[in-house]
């Protein structure tokens, strides 16, 4: 099982397996510990999205984030250059 968290400037999610399972201003820990422990999976690999500054706007006229995390549009993660 894959963790990917995603940090927007206000904005934060976690996707287990490419599926969105809780956004908002913070991750609560809690839930994501639970959501781990109820796939039964083992987590093998992690990673963390930083979102460009860009995508705030993009943030606030979606209102969340996508359900799937391909749906996040590659031109608005951050990659250090």
């Amino acid at each position: 099982m894959k963790i990917t968290t995603v940090q927007a400037y206000d904005w934060a999610g976690f996707y287990l397996d490419g599926e969105l399972k809780q956004e908002g201003h913070s991750i609560r820990y809690d839930i994501l510990i639970e959501e781990l422990i109820k796939s039964g999976q083992p987590l093998t690999e992690e990673e963390h999205i930083s979102l460009e500054y860009e995508a705030n706007e993009w943030l606030e006229e979606r209102g969340n984030l996508p359900k799937r995390i391909e749906d996040i549009p590659e031109e608005l993660i951050y990659r250090k250059d």
